[in-house]
């Protein structure tokens, strides 16, 4: 069973909001407590509710550096999150969801999605020194279905590999990326990143950032069948055998 070994922050964006006013969400793992950008709406999520962006209102859930703890990770990397789109980006242009990442000289970790002519790819950016950015645009196997919720995950270590997977598969690994990342000191945001101008438009729920590069059995619990799994990942108890067979 995945467990909270290295977890940082896990946000499950439960809270509820009418987008008519601010929200806090909730960091339930850490301190990490996100501040509500252009008042944000809750929608029906993966498990429970989840947040629901649009990209023309730029909404974004948000920590600032000096207040965040933990986020500003430097060596193996992984986040899970559910997303829905509710528009794709036009081909040419990338959409971000997750990250810690401004401009030349403050760019550590970014997440998001980039129309290349039609085909849609995962973008993952990072750096080691703030202003070159190592990047990876591993091929969705298909466009994605508009407010279908999809599960990514994003698992990075500091061999300069980064895993992807969609739905429990297995995207094309990345391999020679930077060996570090950036400590810098951006706003983290879910949404968005400081440094792009487009924001996501959907859905994004069950938000998790680990110090640590998740396994293929990690991503399965998680996925969970396609059902998600609630934080803190336990398990309903299987009955003992014996119990089964009647035996006291």
């Amino acid at each position: 069973m995945v467990t909270t070994t290295n977890l940082v922050s896990y946000w499950n964006l439960d809270e509820s909001s009418t987008g008519a006013g601010a929200v806090t969400r909730n960091d339930s793992h850490g301190s990490n407590h996100l501040t509500d950008t252009n008042t944000t709406a809750s929608a029906t999520g993966k498990i429970n509710d989840g947040a629901d962006f649009e990209t023309a209102n730029n909404e974004v859930l948000s920590i600032d550096d000096a207040t965040q703890s933990g986020l500003d990770v430097t060596g193996n990397l992984s986040i899970s999150f559910w997303i829905s789109y509710e528009s794709l980006p036009a081909s040419g242009v990338d959409r971000f969801f997750i990250g810690k990442f401004g401009g030349a000289g403050n760019r550590a970790y970014g997440v998001g999605i980039f129309n290349d002519a039609g085909v849609h790819k995962i973008e993952w950016l990072i750096s080691s020194n703030g202003s070159t950015i190592s990047s990876s645009l591993p091929v969705l196997s298909a466009t994605p279905t508009l407010n279908q919720l999809y599960h990514y995950v994003i698992a990075y270590n500091t061999a300069g590999t980064t895993d992807f997977y969609v739905d429990n598969v297995a995207l094309t690994q990345a391999t020679g990326m930077h060996t570090s990342i950036f400590n810098n000191n951006q706003d983290f945001q879910i949404g968005g990143i400081t440094g792009a101008a487009t924001k996501h438009d959907g859905i994004i729920d069950e938000v998790g950032i680990w110090s640590r590069t998740l396994s293929s059995g990690d991503v399965s619990d998680l996925y969970n069948g396609g059902s998600g799994l609630a934080y803190p990942f336990t398990a309903a108890t299987p009955p003992n055998r014996l119990t089964l067979l009647g035996v006291s």
